[in-house]
């Protein structure tokens, strides 16, 4: 048997030792690895939550911009297809309404601090969105004087192309 005393077991008993610290250090490893891991993944995802929470607001107010705009074209096109004065006006109301509902929706959006870094795309997004109800306005008042006619050459000349730009910036 070996004894205390003898080479070999000392020589082993050192290697344990050194096997056990090296375990040991691996382990503390892993652990400190493992926090900072979980630190960086908890803040990262702190940093995206607080990215969509300012994001998915504004995708909404974009869709409803996009929607209203959508239901003034449907109703530009409804006054030129009404058959009877009653339908026409209630068509001109109705667009009147939504050019306006359009106007404080991109007014409220271009107000938001996530655009405030973003002066071109404000300036093209109003500069547009003017130019669509300005149009619109001159359309709704040709279609009050009975001007049909001249109010589909309007829609067929200019409106679809201003219609198509202020949606292409939204």
């Amino acid at each position: 048997m070996s004894s205390a005393s003898d080479p070999t077991h000392t020589l082993l008993t050192r290697r344990v030792k050194r096997l056990r610290a090296v375990v040991v250090a691996l382990l503390l490893t892993v652990i400190l690895l493992g926090g900072l891991s979980a630190y960086l993944l908890r803040s990262l995802d702190r940093d995206y939550s607080a990215l969509i929470d300012r994001s998915v607001p504004v995708l909404n107010e974009l869709r409803v911009l996009t929607g209203e705009t959508l239901s003034t074209q449907r109703a530009l096109l409804a006054s030129l297809a009404a058959v009877d004065e009653e339908n026409r006006v209630r068509s001109l109301v109705y667009m009147e309404a939504q050019m306006e509902l359009g106007r404080l929706g991109r007014e409220g959006l271009v107000s938001r601090a996530v655009f405030s870094g973003e002066q071109q795309l404000i300036h093209n997004l109003n500069r547009t969105g003017t130019n669509y109800e300005a149009h619109g306005a001159q359309f709704v008042a040709l279609m009050k004087e009975r001007r049909v006619t001249e109010a589909q050459q309007l829609r067929n000349d200019k409106i679809k192309d201003v219609i198509t730009a202020y949606l292409d910036e939204i």
